[in-house]
């Protein structure tokens, strides 16, 4: 099989590589985090927070921040032996992957996440960026600057000190916000401040610098993949940390907000993180988005500015084969109700006719970083997982707690890709309730039940999405402009979701 074809088969893997718990600062065990991270992910790493060694002085001004910093610190170094074989004990390669890491912050560097290959995970300190490369070089570990997008000096990127060797792509979204450009989605509203035009992806690309792009969560309360807060996807050949660890290094990864939305970009015979000479005019971009949602629209990025929109789907003739059969995703979302009160659900899903094709899970932990509020709920932390799967059925058990704000959702949510006839009987059996319709009303519109009335948690099956409108493919020729243009492109979907490739570089 060739390159070109190989890629065009491929499919990627889904993780986090930055999510924190109670081995530094954060809530939830270790142990909890890796088993929630194993019910929806392919790989995560769970990030401890190791130093800062341009950490303020001032302790009438900052004495609170360094008091909590540096005990975090302390803790994580007098645990990491035992972090890291717990680490090593959650690995299993084909099921689940698992990386040791740590975060380092600076402000005048950045904040980075310094990540290690195998089992071997020294804690090691560097008083700058040099130091950090160095560690790099010794133990072939990466470093990821995260939360770029704040000023250069208080801890957003600083590309003057940039290194395409050792940090192969960046973290452009996560709870932070998104630092893929100025203008985009997501704006950073942390109290550190605004992003900054200079510090993000556009701002490193159009200077001159190439990496790749990833999402990820930055969760503080033990749940890696917290859906809606920051994903990465790896194009690699096999779930193994060696073959995971090569495709970083070739930056065959992307980033998404939450939903595994599927991105492939092609520039003539380049794939999505490559750095190639062609000479070809025009060149040939292909897209291919398999999206989880009503896809909105796809754009090119060239060289930072948009160079096509494509995706109308609301102009699409949308209809059944011949034969009554449609191909289409369903979305079934819990929660709701009380965010004092965790709801225990044991949901039940039916199809009386046709194939379930895929099972997607839209998982999440914790929205609040409150101490106490955290150590209330105890066992009663959020904790998701599918239970069984048949080619026709599904069962799956949650412990939600109600939105903590109008603009925080905590619901949970599985989205189902099925093969069917249009009047295929649906049934929902949740929490001792039975919501029965038909694929063909799904299409019509969403079906809502509270479970005790008004003020109570709820259930939705949302309105069925048909294959036209979640599945784009796209061909155009463009010529060349620079020395050497890059390429990426940026997913919206209707429902607020995103994903970003990471860019081709071509020379001529």
């Amino acid at each position: 099989m060739g390159e070109r074809n190989r890629w065009s088969a491929a499919r990627p893997y889904w993780g986090d590589l930055h999510s924190h718990c109670n081995i530094s600062y954060g809530h939830g065990t270790l142990q909890y985090a890796l088993s929630m991270a194993r019910e929806h992910l392919d790989f995560c790493s769970v990030t401890g927070h190791a130093s800062w060694p341009d950490m303020p002085t001032d302790r009438k001004e900052y004495s609170q921040i360094i008091d909590y910093h540096s005990k975090g610190f302390a803790k994580l170094r007098s645990d990491w032996p035992r972090i890291v074989e717990e680490v090593n004990r959650h690995n299993r390669d084909g099921e689940f992957i698992t990386f040791s890491s740590y975060e380092w912050h600076s402000l005048e560097y950045g904040d980075h996440n310094l990540y290690f290959p195998g089992e071997d995970a020294p804690l090691l300190e560097a008083s700058d960026i040099n130091g950090l490369h160095a560690i790099c070089e010794e133990f072939n570990a990466f470093v990821i600057p995260h939360h770029i997008g704040y000023p250069k000096g208080l801890r957003g990127v600083n590309w003057d000190v940039f290194s395409e060797t050792h940090s192969p792509f960046v973290e452009i979204f996560s709870m932070h916000g998104c630092a893929e450009s100025d203008s985009g989605p997501y704006p950073y509203l942390h109290d550190m401040g605004p992003r900054t035009t200079q510090s993000t992806a556009v701002g490193g690309l159009n200077a001159g610098h190439k990496f790749g792009f990833i999402g990820s969560t930055d969760n503080h309360a033990g749940y890696p993949g917290h859906y809606g807060g920051g994903r990465a996807a790896v194009y690699a050949d096999e779930l193994t940390r060696e073959s995971l660890w090569e495709a970083f290094q070739k930056r065959r990864v992307y980033a998404v907000t939450g939903d595994r939305i599927l991105v492939k970009l092609w520039v003539n015979d380049g794939f999505m993180g490559e750095v190639f000479a062609d000479s070809t005019s025009p060149r040939e971009i292909e897209v291919d988005i398999l999206a989880s949602d009503r896809i909105d629209y796809v754009e090119v990025v060239k060289n930072g500015k948009r160079l096509q929109r494509g995706a109308d789907v609301e102009a699409r003739r949308l209809s059944p084969d011949a034969s009554g059969v449609v191909r289409a995703k369903l979305r079934i979302e819990w929660g709701w109700g009380d965010k004092h009160r965790p709801i225990q659900w044991r949901g039940d899903f039916q199809l009386a006719d046709g194939r379930i094709i895929d099972v997607e899970p839209c998982f999440r932990g914790a929205s609040s970083l409150s101490p106490e509020e955290l150590e209330r709920l105890g066992d009663d932390l959020p904790w998701n997982r599918i239970a069984s799967r048949e080619e026709r059925g599904v069962i799956w058990e949650s412990i939600t707690l109600g939105n903590p704000s109008l603009l925080d959702p905590s619901t949970n949510a599985l989205v189902f890709e099925i093969e069917a006839p249009l009047n295929t009987p649906v049934e929902l059996r949740i929490n001792g309730k039975t919501l029965s319709t038909s694929v063909r009303k799904l299409l019509e519109g969403s079906v809502v039940s509270p479970m005790r009335g008004w003020l109570s948690e709820s259930v939705c099956i949302h309105r069925a999405v048909l294959q036209e409108e979640y599945c784009f493919h796209w061909v155009f020729q463009d010529i060349p402009e620079a020395v050497t243009d890059y390429y990426y492109i940026r997913v919206a979907q209707k429902n607020g979701n995103w994903a970003w490739s990471s860019p081709i570089w071509v020379s001529r």
